[in-house]
């Protein structure tokens, strides 16, 4: 029997590839400028550990959540909260400004997929998922998002090209904010 995802499993591939594209250069992106508006490495640390938390806190709250409201409305918020994390980020410069942003945002200062929106993720697949299909089902979606993550992390050197055409160093960091955030979205 062949096996033919779902339309709502290709938007999860799709959704997780996205993520994994915007977090591949993010890990790289967000040091890069944070060092670029005068952050030493303890403050970046502090920023990093703030992700962190926050993120751990937000995938619980997502876990708890999930049971209650529908997942396509929980999906739907997470989105707007990534690019509302990555239009964000880019227009503050005072650590008190980015760590609640950080916090509650979806910057992920490492590389792997953890996150708020994991857990939706999977819940939506697991619940459209036979046991046969189960383990092909998760591969795909862990393949589509590591492929789109190398990838991301091979454009995090954009910023480095697009200096000599013009823009700032500064400039180009904060472009690629905009851009990682709305691919996600």
């Amino acid at each position: 029997m062949k096996f033919r995802p779902a339309k709502e499993q290709l938007y999860v591939y799709a959704a997780r590839a996205a993520r994994g594209f915007g977090d591949g250069f993010a890990i790289i992106v967000l040091p890069a400028y944070l060092t670029e508006i005068g952050f030493d490495p303890f403050r970046i640390k502090i920023i990093a550990t703030a992700a962190l938390l926050g993120t751990a806190a937000t995938t619980l709250a997502a876990g708890f959540l999930a049971a209650r409201y529908d997942l396509r409305d929980l999906l739907l918020v997470t989105a707007f909260v990534m690019l509302a994390t990555g239009l964000a980020i880019p227009n503050f410069e005072h650590l008190a400004l980015l760590l609640p942003i950080v916090f509650i945002g979806t910057m992920n200062p490492q590389a792997g997929d953890i996150g708020m929106m994991v857990p939706l993720e999977q819940s939506v697949l697991a619940r459209g998922a036979t046991d046969q299909e189960r383990t092909r089902i998760f591969a795909r979606y862990s393949l589509s998002g590591d492929l789109a993550t190398a990838v991301g992390a091979l454009t995090a050197a954009l910023p480095d090209a697009l200096t000599p055409l013009g823009f700032s160093k500064l400039g180009a960091l904060r472009a690629m904010f905009i851009f990682m955030r709305r691919s996600d979205f």
